[in-house]
């Protein structure tokens, strides 16, 4: 599960793409709630393809349309980490 460093260096070249990132995977979980069912939450994985601090991003959005995102991290393991997946709790700003 890797963005392809072709299609990410043409976006660069002729669309003049700048922090561009390939979605890699999107997953579908349900999140404990406390003060209600559990809530779908569906996740997206995205690849700037490149080697550095910013490489993965991870965001989230749940069903009753909360919406999660982190810092960009250079490890998955990191990314899913710096996601902030208490905002998804009360739903829409």
């Amino acid at each position: 599960m890797s963005a392809d460093p072709t299609l990410i260096g043409l976006v660069g070249k002729w669309a003049q793409g700048t922090e561009t990132y390939q979605l890699v995977a999107t997953l579908r979980t349900y999140r404990r709630h406390q003060r209600a069912n559990p809530l779908e939450v569906t996740v997206q994985v995205w690849d700037s393809g490149l080697p550095g601090d910013y490489r993965w991003l991870v965001e989230a959005r749940g069903e009753n349309g909360g919406f999660a995102s982190g810092n960009g991290a250079p490890d998955l393991e990191s990314a899913f980490a710096t996601t902030h997946w208490n905002k998804l709790d009360d739903g829409p700003d």
